[in-house]
């Protein structure tokens, strides 16, 4: 519980740093912007126009040197301006956001105002409220003291129901047993005192030390015009006919602005608040001290078997308007925590024991034990199933891929057979080819010689009818020729 406490208390924390820079961020914002476009006169100037004028001798005292020198048209006056400050835009920042607006200072472009129109509607709808927020904090931790403080006075027991920080009213005895059952609320003067009281006595208080600020820092200014115009401002009101010139003072004019008007919206938050309080309250011990109706009794029962403890509690919770998560509550709405009590109720003796929480832990344990036993053997199964996944896809990836291997080896061998068929096709036809041109070659070979014999032949004829023929002597009955007849070995060697 201490755990969840606190880390609902860094989240709260976390939350409200951030709250405040946004805020801050925001109003830098606006600060940056009219510093930026924003001009005003001169301060030399205008102290000259009111010096000639006589505001510096006091003849016009009720006339702000701003408005002099914006005067009549007839009025001789320069050009002279120059930027709005950090002070100026601060000021203006913090009177436009928490609406006062005294007037002495205004957006005079039309760019500029076009932002305001956005940044007021924004400011004043979310940013202010966060800034009011932060200050009722402030105003709730002195109220809680005040109370507490308060609340030694008080000697009514603190367990009895309708017993609140500080004083509380009488003590009742509801079931006539003799014992005080109820507290009732205090009188309406008391009430009213003791919650508000802390609250406008912080209010008034700042009220009076801004008005000593004022009077301090800005010049010819009373402590009763001072005072005026502290809750002029507080109430947002903002007339502006108390004039703050100096730094200082516009200074300390944001500082009491952003309190004042925060403290007094969280007041005006509180009062309503307390209101409420103060009606639920006086509701529920008007409730509880009247005569209850049988019908209205009966009414209460759920199961009939007439009405016990719990449907009596619940029935009156829910004729006071008691919601649950913002909605009224319901006999529905009973009935899981019911469910929840018979759960924990090992025993069934409608009450729960440390035994019975003993055995539900035991039983939790045990039950969580299967339950981890059965996450176990899913997460198994799982890894299993998931093993098995990843096999069969490695599996069919193998299969696939040596289908593909094999479908590839098989193309491979395919084109290098249908290459070496290629290649001893293409040898093939380079035998025949070769052999082809043998042919040729030893046609034209044989051509050659024989044509080169026709002509030897030719040749040969020619010069034996030429040359004078010898008589041919037989011998041994064969035919000798002479040695004229015989070709010569050169013509041999030609012929050949």
């Amino acid at each position: 519980m201490a755990a969840i406490a606190c880390h609902d208390f860094r989240v709260v924390l976390t939350s409200q740093v951030k709250r405040r820079v946004f805020f801050l961020l925001y109003v830098l914002l606006g600060v940056a912007v009219f510093m930026t476009c924003e001009t005003k006169p001169c301060q030399k100037q205008v102290t000259v126009v009111a010096e000639s004028l006589g505001v510096a001798n006091g003849t016009e005292h009720s006339r702000d040197p701003m408005d002099v020198l914006n005067g009549p048209p007839s009025m001789p006056t320069t050009d002279c301006v120059e930027p709005w400050s950090m002070v100026d835009a601060m000021y203006f920042t913090i009177t436009t956001l928490s609406t006062v607006g005294y007037g002495d200072l205004s957006p005079s472009h039309t760019g500029t105002r076009i932002f305001v129109l956005v940044y007021v509607i924004f400011g004043c709808a979310f940013v202010f409220v966060i800034l009011a927020e932060m200050w009722s904090d402030v105003l709730h931790f002195f109220r809680q003291r005040f109370l507490l403080l308060v609340d030694k006075f008080d000697h009514t027991d603190s367990e009895l129901s309708g017993r609140s920080a500080g004083l509380s009213g009488k003590s009742v005895d509801i079931s006539g047993d003799g014992y005080a059952d109820l507290v009732l609320p205090p009188r309406a003067a008391v009430y009213w005192l003791q919650e508000l009281l802390p609250t406008l006595v912080l209010l008034l208080s700042i009220q009076l030390l801004s008005a000593l600020v004022f009077v301090l820092v800005e010049p010819d200014l009373d402590y009763g015009s001072a005072f005026y115009h502290c809750f002029i401002t507080a109430s947002t009101v903002g007339y502006g006919d108390v004039q703050l010139t100096t730094d200082a003072s516009r200074i300390w004019a944001s500082i009491h602005i952003t309190v004042s008007v925060s403290w007094l919206a969280a007041l005006y938050s509180d009062f309503s608040r307390l209101r409420d309080k103060r009606e639920r309250e006086l509701a529920r011990v008007r409730f509880l001290m009247m005569q209850l109706d049988e019908e209205v009794v009966l009414q209460l029962d759920h199961d009939d078997k007439g009405v016990d403890e719990l449907e009596f509690v619940t029935g009156m919770l829910m004729m006071l308007g008691v919601e649950l998560c913002g909605e009224p509550l319901t006999w529905a709405d009973v009935l899981p925590f019911k469910a929840k009590f018979r759960k924990l109720d090992v025993s069934n003796t409608g009450r729960i024991s440390r035994e019975d929480l003993k055995e539900l832990v035991k039983m939790s344990k045990a039950s969580h034990l299967a339950n981890i036993k059965k996450k176990k053997m899913a997460a198994s199964k799982e890894r299993k199933g998931w093993l098995r996944m990843k096999l069969s896809d490695i599996m069919e990836k193998l299969s696939l891929s040596t289908a593909d291997a094999l479908t590839t080896a098989k193309r491979q061998m395919a084109h290098q057979q249908l290459g070496q068929r290629l290649q001893q096709q293409q040898i093939l036809q380079q035998q025949q080819q070769q052999q082809e041109q043998r042919v040729v070659m030893a046609a034209h070979v044989l051509k050659f010689r024989l044509q080169t014999l026709k002509k030897a032949m030719e040749a040969f004829y020619k010069a034996r009818s030429e040359q004078k023929m010898q008589k041919i002597v037989p011998f041994d009955d064969q035919y000798l020729v002479t040695q004229q007849s015989r070709p010569s070995p050169d013509m041999m060697t030609n012929i050949w």
